[in-house]
């Protein structure tokens, strides 16, 4: 649970998972938390999952969404396909949740859009900037990518790694890939003050890297 201005208030972990619970189990966790009956200004709900996909919005269309998505991706009929519109970046997010966990948080929250990770990302944590920029939300073993050129998306990607060494890996990758100048570009890690070993590496071969909390 965050605060307005994405600060942790609240972090739970319970030995039920999620993934596999029915859904009658789901209802009855979160039915527990004290958290679920207080009123809040505003809810939102954010999803991680790495089954995902990024399409322009001009082509996406809800019928075709399957299509766009199971061709990265395996189907599974345990799950059910959300999108997202991210109108900024005039992107749709398609992504998967299991269906009995959607129905559980719908129990609860029947009006609230259910957002991928990826699009909380894009909305609330990407820095619009001038400059080409790789902006790297750093997970405990997985590390998502937006990468910016003049002002537009250039690649949108996640990576699993596990040690630093395969952290630099990716973004030097990257780097050479799309072309990019080490000296210019900047590298922006969120969420990564407590592995100061990732900006400590990347700062080996690219002149600017900044960690972000």
């Amino acid at each position: 649970m965050y605060d307005i201005s994405n600060k942790p208030v609240s972090l739970k972990k319970t030995p039920l998972s999620l993934f596999s619970a029915r859904e009658e189990e789901i209802i009855k966790l979160l039915s527990e938390q004290p958290e679920i009956n207080l009123n809040f200004k505003k809810i939102r709900v954010i999803f991680d999952t790495e089954k995902y996909s990024v399409v322009p919005t001009s082509i996406y269309e809800e019928k075709n969404a399957s299509d766009f998505l199971y061709m990265e991706h395996t189907a599974d009929n345990s799950e059910i396909l959300l999108a997202n519109d991210i109108l900024p970046w005039e992107s749709t997010i398609i992504f998967t949740i299991p269906i009995k966990l959607r129905n559980a948080i719908k129990h609860f929250y029947p009006i609230v859009e259910i957002e991928s990770h990826m699009s909380y990302f894009l909305t609330d944590i990407v820095r619009l900037q001038n400059e080409n920029s790789i902006q790297i939300w750093v997970r405990a073993k997985q590390m998502d990518v937006v990468v910016l050129t003049s002002c537009n998306i250039k690649l949108i990607n996640s990576y699993s790694y596990n040690t630093s060494e395969d952290f630099t890996y990716y973004t030097l990758s990257i780097l050479e890939q799309l072309a990019l100048d080490p000296h210019s570009c900047r590298v922006l890690l969120f969420n990564s003050t407590k592995k100061p070993e990732l900006q400590r590496d990347i700062l080996k071969y690219a002149d600017h890297c900044e960690a972000i909390n």
